[in-house]
């Protein structure tokens, strides 16, 4: 009798349901230990955890980068601004018509060289009036020295003479230095600007407006103004004092400055300055550095990105910032592949980014392995076939795009003032080797 056409009797509906729920379930348990696979990857829970026998597995292929002590510098990124070492606003100190302008505005200018010609006849005048004047006192008062000396005039005569002649002396000075005045001269050696009059103005004695400018750009300031937390970190160098606060340890510390497009100056500076005052609005301090600048390749005014070198850490352990993790809680971890070559989740301490890899504080030695590739099919506990990874740049340094230096004033953005600053790297010129300098983002803290 066919059981799907018995509909009178118990056992035949009893029978059919049976055989209905047989059907039904034959490919739920036979996907059952691969919904169990899946849900052991997203849970981070192995697979024998989950009922699923290891031996089913296939092994994951990763990368690895094996980690080797290394001495690293330790550096701290700031943007500074670049500003003069010296300005000097040229002003009139008399009365008078400009004749002539005797400078190219924007060129270099020696210190007393002259820039302006003021109208002198009057001036000229009155120095030859008072030099007349300092010559017959003159006279007059070694006249009444020899009188006196003959006992033939009163001391007091012959004093009055004397102070006459030592007036006119003073009056002859004054002249000659009114006279003086008329050519303008630099009073500082530099770059001069913009001439804010032209020939036939008259300018007075006391104006509030500058003739011109001057600004000395050899050496170069570049001011900082990195906020109180960073400065006021305790020192975490094995060789540091703990008592030391950054704002301290700053000073003297070598200075690498980066232009724009990446162009590395050449020439290494120093911190020279940290200010005592803070700036309320902004709760920064200012630093300031100060670097050679001897082809003029730097200006007052330019945005750069300043690495301060902190130190040397010796036996420090980099790994690839691809290798390194976070929890939702923001807590770093890595994978580690074991002796038994399978996979570890492990928790570490990393407060410090150099180039393109994480200085590791703890939770790893060196000589373990961690993963940089593959990561996303691992799991806890994972059989794995782990391949070195050799072709990892050396990114400890400055990136590859920071690397471009100056070294012909040619090659400078700012060599040629005509010129416009967003020059590149000229096609068949190779840029120099990498300097070893590590980078670190501003906003990194040191604990």
């Amino acid at each position: 009798m066919n059981v799907f056409e018995s509909k009178t009797t118990a056992p035949g509906r009893a029978l059919r349901g049976f055989i209905l729920v047989a059907i039904i379930m034959t490919p739920v348990l036979t996907g059952c230990d691969q919904v169990k696979r899946i849900y052991a990857s997203l849970s981070g829970a192995s697979s024998g955890e989950m009922g699923v026998s290891r031996s089913e597995e296939s092994e994951v292929e990763v990368g690895t980068y094996t980690l080797k002590p290394e001495t690293v510098e330790l550096t701290r990124e700031l943007i500074g601004r670049t500003r003069a070492s010296n300005t000097a606003e040229v002003r009139p100190q008399v009365n008078g018509v400009v004749l002539e302008r005797l400078f190219e505005e924007g060129s270099l200018v020696e210190k007393d060289r002259v820039l302006y010609h003021i109208d002198d006849k009057v001036y000229r005048a009155n120095y030859e009036k008072a030099q007349a004047r300092y010559d017959n006192l003159s006279l007059i008062k070694d006249r009444y020295f020899a009188l006196k000396e003959k006992e033939a005039t009163s001391e007091q005569s012959y004093e009055e003479a004397l102070y006459n002649w030592k007036v006119a002396g003073a009056e002859l000075e004054l002249a000659k230095l009114d006279l003086d005045y008329c050519q303008i001269k630099a009073p500082i050696s530099g770059r001069i600007g913009l001439s804010e009059i032209t020939v036939g103005a008259l300018v007075t004695n006391g104006q509030p407006n500058a003739l011109t400018t001057i600004q000395q750009v050899d050496p170069i300031y570049v001011d900082m103004n990195p906020s109180i937390r960073t400065l006021l970190e305790t020192v975490t160098l094995e060789d540091g004092d703990p008592s030391e606060t950054k704002a301290e340890f700053f000073m003297g510390a070598k200075a690498t400055l980066i232009l724009e497009e990446g162009w590395k100056y050449p020439f290494d500076g120093k911190v020279t300055l940290i200010d005592n005052r803070i700036q309320e609005d902004l709760g920064a301090l200012t630093i300031r550095a100060e670097f050679p600048n001897p082809e003029q390749v730097m200006i007052p005014g330019m945005f750069v990105r300043v690495f301060l070198t902190e130190g040397v850490r010796e036996n420090a352990l980099l790994i690839p910032q691809q290798a390194l993790f976070r929890t939702p809680a923001g807590d770093p971890y890595v994978w580690v592949v074991g002796q038994d070559s399978t996979a570890e989740q492990r928790p570490v301490v990393s407060n410090r980014v150099l180039g393109n890899m994480a200085l590791i504080d703890s939770g790893l030695k060196a000589g373990e392995r961690v993963v940089v590739e593959g990561v996303q099919h691992l799991a806890k506990g994972a059989k794995v076939s782990a391949k070195e990874i050799t072709d990892l740049p050396n990114t400890t340094t400055l990136e590859p795009s920071l690397t471009k230096t100056l070294n012909e004033p040619s090659m400078s953005p700012n060599a040629n003032p005509a010129a416009p600053q967003n020059q590149t790297t000229p096609q068949n010129q190779t840029p120099p080797a990498p300097q070893n300098q590590t980078a670190e983002p501003a906003q990194t803290d040191v604990k």
